[in-house]
């Protein structure tokens, strides 16, 4: 294969640490909204796991201005992800044991995560 190849060029430096956290806490982002409203008999739209995790932990890597090799961004993406959505899941059933009914479960939960996120940030920083 050439140096000159559209595909090497593409595979080699246009893929960001930054961009692999993004699309896999989105795609996590997403898979546990659904695992969420699955779960919880799907009459609510689990906004709150897609907004901590798919929103969340990409937020969270750019604001600790952290730089890793593609491999490592994808492995913290994951153990950073699977965090997130277990600090959500802890709060969301708390909440609905306690009473609160899922939807506004659901966004305290959310709420929650996103600030632990912040949280973690200013700690950081």
């Amino acid at each position: 294969m050439s140096d000159n190849d559209s595909s090497s060029r593409l595979g080699s430096g246009s893929i960001s640490s930054s961009t692999v956290v993004t699309l896999t806490g989105s795609v996590l982002g997403v898979a546990g909204a659904y695992i969420t409203q699955t779960w919880a008999g799907g009459s609510f739209l689990a906004f709150g796991a897609l907004l901590g995790v798919g929103v969340g932990v990409p937020t969270l890597y750019r604001e600790w201005d952290i730089r890793f090799s593609l491999g490592r961004a994808f492995g913290w993406a994951i153990v950073a992800s699977a965090i997130a959505y277990g600090f959500y899941a802890v709060v969301f059933v708390a909440l609905t044991r306690l009473g609160v009914s899922s939807g506004l479960g659901d966004g305290l939960a959310g709420g929650a995560t996103v600030a632990l996120g912040i949280a973690f940030s200013l700690y950081r920083n």
